[in-house]
């Protein structure tokens, strides 16, 4: 009796986590929920962190011209910060119908065949699956984040084109490194179309001749 209680106790935490998960991403990253991964893209021991992501990032309205939302009445920003196990991130949202928010994870940014990907999950829970976000520096300065196209990825899966499950409100990719990498060569499973754009703002993480975008 105690294994089946203690079995639906980490059941109930780790859907309560999810969904967590989801209203960061919601708020800072992008405009709807990810799909997790099994396996990383990004090999935290081969893989050089891109240390241009290091730093605080400002998010800016949808139309990428770097203006803030905090004439709307909302605010949200992420740190990026170097640690022994990649990167930590710090992140604060705040609108005017909501509280503030602020939520920790760990991931590792990198460069992969001239693009930019970011793996996270929940600070400390080395249990939890993995997220995947695209990144890219925009010729302007500015940071945009673009997220995987959940209806994609289902439609993917549903294809047995990636190996994965797909349930009522969880979608978890479970095909490997090397054939999910080999996979994003020839395939784009991310949505372009809605990305969400960030200005970086120096926190003294950065090399001077490397500081890009709103210096102020």
């Amino acid at each position: 009796m105690n294994n089946v209680n203690k079995n639906n106790s980490l059941g109930t935490i780790v859907a309560f986590f999810k969904k967590i998960t989801c209203i960061f991403i919601l708020s800072i990253f992008i405009c709807g929920c990810l799909p997790s991964f099994k396996y990383p893209i990004v090999d935290f021991k081969n893989n050089k962190i891109d240390e241009r992501l290091y730093g605080m990032w400002i998010r800016v309205n949808p139309t990428g011209d770097g203006t803030s939302f905090k004439d709307t009445g909302e605010y949200a920003f992420v740190q990026i910060l170097p640690s022994r196990r990649g990167v930590e991130i710090v992140s604060f949202s705040q609108s005017a119908e909501d509280a503030p928010e602020t939520m920790y994870f760990s991931g590792h940014p990198a460069l992969i065949n001239g693009e930019g990907y970011l793996n996270f999950r929940f600070y400390l829970d080395a249990d939890e699956e993995y997220y995947l976000i695209q990144y890219k520096i925009m010729d302007n300065g500015l940071l945009g984040i673009f997220h995987v196209d959940e209806k994609a990825i289902k439609q993917l899966i549903e294809g047995n084109k990636l190996q994965g499950i797909v349930e009522k409100n969880d979608v978890s990719v479970t095909t490997n490194k090397t054939e999910l990498l080999k996979f994003l060569e020839s395939n784009n499973i991310f949505d372009t179309n809605n990305p969400v754009y960030f200005r970086f703002k120096d926190i003294g993480l950065q090399p001077k001749e490397k500081i890009r975008g709103d210096k102020k």
